[in-house]
């Protein structure tokens, strides 16, 4: 199950986590348990939205990011390397 969150934050596609969780065919609390388990293991880091960020020099949200500033994850290299 940890390998498809994985692969569901590979594909980029930003959405609520309430559309993760369904997406999953779990509720949000296991996903919460599940993004939480990737990042002690290094497969995900939090990261803060905000111009700044190079990850986020493309992002759609960029510009209403700052007043509304959601939790967003990123697969790490470690992630990355598990995926292939």
């Amino acid at each position: 199950m940890l390998n498809r969150v994985l692969m569901q934050l590979a594909k980029g596609i930003s959405m609520p986590k309430s559309s993760l969780a369904s997406c999953l065919g779990v509720n949000e609390m296991m996903l919460d348990d599940m993004l939480g388990s990737l990042a002690r293991m290094g497969y995900i880091e939090k990261i803060e939205p905000g111009c700044g960020y190079e990850s986020c020099r493309n992002c759609y949200m960029k510009a209403g990011c700052n007043n509304n500033k959601p939790l967003m994850w990123t697969i790490s290299e470690r992630g990355l390397n598990l995926l292939e």
